[in-house]
């Protein structure tokens, strides 16, 4: 008796987990948009301020490439609201603060941006930099916009408070792996990635890609994001016999491992989601393989926010602009049109952000989710000087992927 009892026990557990595992889940984590429903607070009068503020959390331009071509875009939006009056005569000015440690001193920058600065909104960094505002944003009742992260984690935890403008890395992963690698028929690929926070982020959406798409890494190494020589790790990436390398690792690493590779002749294809601060210059200096790159939006798309943009651009800094750039441009030019809309109310311009989904900007058009991430897809681009690229010219007759809608995209942190 107490033997069929224990039977029919399991049998009733085995249903039921059955119909657990194979039950359409009760709630995706992005099915309901985002509000806030706390107190809005009474709207700051104009006529006592002699700026309106939007807070920057980044380095100075001397920081590097992503650095200068954000603070570049920033300055020309908050330059170009001014040139149209200001806030009913009242300028626009940005307050940059930053520690070289985010976690730690940055935070009490990103405070004082908050309580000293008076910003009405705030523009964020790379590399957890977003957290940290965000961490901070969610007590200050601050709208955060974070223009050179593709951290998904920013947004899924649906705060009210925070924006992402890059497609997410899983949006990358997806079109690196699906339409970048499974299309080679390439057998043992390779993943390295950086120990930072944007590096392992990074290596969860494409190791999760690459499983998904039936080419799971034949390897994964991880390196320190300040290693000063990566000949060692060329070394070992070299034992693996890899017929393809997946890399997400900072700008500098990226180049130094490429050198490395290219040292003893290795040229397997390198496939590489958006690298902000990543110039092709440096890239075709490095390694003279196949190089396929994931680019955040296209420029080939006959925009004219884009062309009006990049013109103003040009003419400002004598230099052609890069996804960083136009990013942080977007992202200040719509703290500029919320707070218009809006007043001065720091859950007004929320609202008012949130409300901007289908703005089309320099970057393309920008449409949230329901927490606040940009649905845009991003493109992905065979660069000029690949191999691949050569043996087609022979094919076609000179006509490559150059002739593709991809082929005018400027890379990230070009020459200067």
């Amino acid at each position: 008796m107490r033997r069929w009892a224990l039977i029919s026990l399991q049998a009733a557990i085995l249903t039921f987990g059955f119909c657990i595992a194979f039950a359409a889940p009760y709630k995706q984590m992005l099915d309901d948009p985002l509000r806030f429903r706390g107190h809005a607070g009474a709207e700051t009068a104009r006529e006592g301020l002699d700026a309106v503020v939007i807070g920057l959390f980044a380095p100075g331009e001397e920081a590097g490439a992503v650095a200068r071509d954000l603070n570049r875009g920033v300055a020309l939006a908050v330059a170009r609201a001014n040139g149209e009056g200001g806030l009913r005569g009242t300028p626009f000015r940005v307050a940059r603060r930053w520690d070289d440690n985010p976690w730690g001193a940055g935070s009490k920058e990103m405070i004082r941006l908050v309580y000293r600065d008076r910003s009405w909104a705030v523009i964020g960094f790379t590399n957890g930099a977003g957290h940290i505002a965000e961490q901070i944003a969610a007590k200050a009742y601050l709208p955060v916009l974070s223009p050179v992260s593709s951290d998904p984690t920013l947004t899924h935890a649906r705060l009210p408070w925070i924006f992402r403008l890059p497609p997410d890395g899983a949006a990358q992963a997806r079109i690196l792996i699906e339409e970048g690698v499974v299309p080679r028929g390439l057998k043992r690929v390779g993943m390295v990635t950086s120990t930072d926070h944007d590096g392992r982020r990074a290596a969860a959406g494409l190791r999760s890609a690459m499983e998904r798409f039936g080419v799971p890494a034949a390897f994964h190494l991880s390196v320190e994001a300040d290693l000063p020589d990566l000949r060692q790790a060329a070394r070992r990436i070299r034992d693996f016999s890899p017929d393809g390398l997946v890399l997400r690792l900072p700008p500098v690493l990226v180049v130094r491992l490429l050198q490395a590779l290219g040292e003893s002749g290795d040229s397997f294809p390198i496939f590489l989601p958006w690298i902000p601060g990543l110039s092709e210059a440096d890239l075709r200096g490095a390694y003279r393989g196949t190089i396929v790159a994931v680019e955040p939006f296209s420029r080939s798309r006959g925009d004219g926010a884009l062309a009006d943009f990049e013109r103003a651009y040009r003419d400002r800094f004598a230099s052609p602009p890069s996804a960083s750039a136009a990013y942080g441009y977007d992202a200040a030019r719509m703290v500029v049109a919320a707070v218009r809309s809006a007043g001065l109310t720091r859950s007004g311009v929320r609202d008012a952000l949130a409300a901007k989904s289908g703005y089309r900007g320099a970057s393309g058009m920008i449409d949230w989710d329901n927490g606040g991430g940009n649905r845009a897809q991003p493109v992905l681009r065979l660069l000029p000087g690949s191999p691949e690229q050569d043996k087609q010219l022979m094919c076609d007759g000179g006509k490559t992927s150059m002739d593709s809608p991809n082929r005018n995209l400027i890379p990230d942190g070009g020459p200067r």
